[in-house]
């Protein structure tokens, strides 16, 4: 979980970089079409992973796939009016849905040590944003909503990981969600040429970031997703959903390192203490279990 905290933020910072120029509805489908073509190598060469999968049986992989999409688009129309900042602090109460999905679909009841776990942290990633007040108007509501469905699509993920392979659940991951994506995106084109969407995406300042971007999102979320999956091996989303809070750590490090200078303060340094408070209850609470 915590390399998926990093990777996470590593897809975010060329997310950001992308959609200066990148077409919204192009970027969602790119951001699940390349590391889906970056997966294909490996399932041409283990191909029986793909012929034991029973697609009758894949609802829940498609439903998954529906909530990760539904929370792209929301996340990113958040960021056609809403802050950058305000959208990292919205996208982060996915922690504290994760228990409360996981009691109404599985009945699976998060202990009292990952509650105080998830708030104590989840105080410190405001102390660390410090949102504005625009962050609580009504146009906020897609910033939740994105945060919502991250939780859904983690709970999913912990219950297909326990039905399917690791590799197979990627292999469904980005198969589903490069054709919901491409459905949305062609919808779109009716309002959109073609010609002019990849006109103002890749030509209008060149085509080195947005590829150089797209390639590291596409790295970025195959390892995430492998990682990710890795740890619901082990354990229930509900019960390590704290360490996804490191993913504001190492953006204020990454944040730190591009512009020296620009993190400081008292409600900084407080932030991030709770933060690894936070994730520390967790950890000594594994440990002691």
């Amino acid at each position: 979980m915590v390399l998926s905290a990093l990777m996470g933020t590593f897809m975010a910072f060329f997310v950001k970089a992308a959609m200066v120029t990148v077409y919204l509805p192009l970027m969602v489908f790119l951001r699940f079409f390349v590391p889906f073509l970056f997966t294909i190598p490996y399932f041409c060469y283990y191909y029986n992973q793909i012929r034991e999968i029973s697609f009758r049986r894949t609802a829940r992989h498609v439903l998954r796939a529906l909530a990760i999409v539904a929370s792209q688009y929301a996340l990113f129309y958040y960021f056609t009016e809403g802050s950058l900042t305000n959208g990292v602090l919205l996208i982060n109460t996915a922690p504290l849905f994760i228990p409360i999905v996981s009691y109404v679909y599985l009945r699976y009841k998060a202990s009292r040590v990952v509650w105080v776990s998830l708030i104590v942290s989840f105080v410190g990633v405001i102390c660390v944003l410090k949102p504005s007040s625009s962050v609580f108007d009504y146009f906020s509501i897609f910033g939740f909503i994105a945060g919502f469905f991250v939780a859904v699509s983690q709970v999913l993920y912990g219950v297909n990981r326990e039905r399917d392979t690791l590799p197979q659940n990627i292999f469904l991951f980005f198969l589903y969600t490069s054709i919901l994506s491409l459905i949305a995106f062609l919808l779109t084109l009716i309002y959109s040429p073609f010609k002019e969407v990849v006109g103002s995406s890749f030509l209008s300042q060149g085509l080195f970031w947005p590829v150089l971007s797209i390639i590291c999102i596409g790295f970025g979320s195959v390892i995430n997703q492998y990682v990710r999956g890795k740890s619901y091996q082990y354990a229930k989303p509900a019960s390590v959903a704290p360490f996804i809070y490191l993913s504001v750590v190492f953006a204020a490090v990454l944040d730190q390192i591009l512009h020296p200078g620009s993190i400081h303060g008292f409600n900084f340094f407080t932030g991030m203490i709770l933060i690894f408070l936070g994730t520390t209850i967790r950890l000594l609470y594994s440990a002691k279990a």
